[in-house]
């Protein structure tokens, strides 16, 4: 189920030469591909919410990750037009250690990289090069349900470009940390800023389904914390967001702990 689209632009401020350059690259994808061909998701869709909540974070990248949005048939059309478009970008294939998995593609002449991903919990193969499949990543077929478009203003150019929710976001951060094996402590920071931009807690806790409260729970072994780095980067935004936090990772009414359910 899509969510309500923000119809007021959001503007980008001005970015360090590297991320300006990122966002760029995002522009074109969202000038190139139609909002329900890609959804922007990783480190720049965390950027992209917090702009729209009035708050800048940047983290030090040079990718894009980007999630196929493959739920609805046609579905093999879509990853198709995501390849061609990157490609055409300028980016070119970069081989795996895996000779099964193509996800990676860059540009060398700036050494820009996007991650071409599929959602988890799909019946066929998500083929980038033939045989190679891309990664599914745990946490992207709800991020798709609760797709968003977000109108992108940057100097001169306006796109419209596909996020998961708030909460979708914030879901598929704490999948991302359940499954992260070489860095999974961005992750917890993530999501931390997330929860500082939910602004009623009580009401995003209602739309709570499947798997996500057991997602947060796994979650909560590193934000139950109070003095965690995550928190403590937040400035004068921690103490609302630890009340956050407690609100949504409470055990549900007079239920427990529910066991996590695939969704």
């Amino acid at each position: 189920m899509s969510e309500p689209d923000h119809t007021t632009p959001c503007i980008l401020p001005p970015l360090p030469p590297a991320l300006d350059n990122l966002w760029e690259t995002i522009v074109d994808l969202g000038e190139a591909l139609s909002a329900d061909q890609w959804m922007l998701v990783g480190g720049q869709m965390v950027m992209l919410h917090g702009l729209i909540a009035g708050r800048v974070m940047t983290r030090a990248t040079n990718d894009i990750d980007l999630l196929a949005a493959v739920l609805l048939p046609p579905s093999k059309p879509k990853l198709k037009a995501c390849v061609r478009t990157v490609k055409n970008l300028g980016f070119a294939p970069l081989e795996a250690n895996d000779p099964d998995l193509l996800h990676r593609f860059v540009r060398r002449t700036d050494g820009s990289v996007i991650d071409i991903l599929a959602p988890d919990h799909q019946s066929w193969p998500p083929i980038t090069k033939r045989p190679r499949t891309t990664l599914r990543i745990d946490g992207g077929t709800q991020a798709l349900q609760r797709s968003q478009t977000v109108q992108v203003a940057k100097n001169a150019r306006t796109t419209k470009i596909a996020i998961p929710s708030l909460l979708g976001a914030l879901i598929l951060k704490a999948a991302a940390f359940r499954t992260e094996k070489l860095r999974p402590e961005r992750h917890v920071s993530d999501a931390a800023f997330l929860t500082s931009l939910v602004a009623d807690p009580i009401n995003l806790r209602t739309h709570f389904k499947g798997s996500d409260y057991g997602r947060i729970l796994y979650l909560d072994k590193h934000l139950a914390d109070p003095n965690h780095p995550a928190w403590t980067t937040l400035g004068p935004h921690r103490e609302d967001a630890l009340s956050t936090w407690r609100i949504l990772s409470s055990p549900p009414a007079n239920q427990g702990h529910l066991p996590p359910q695939e969704t």
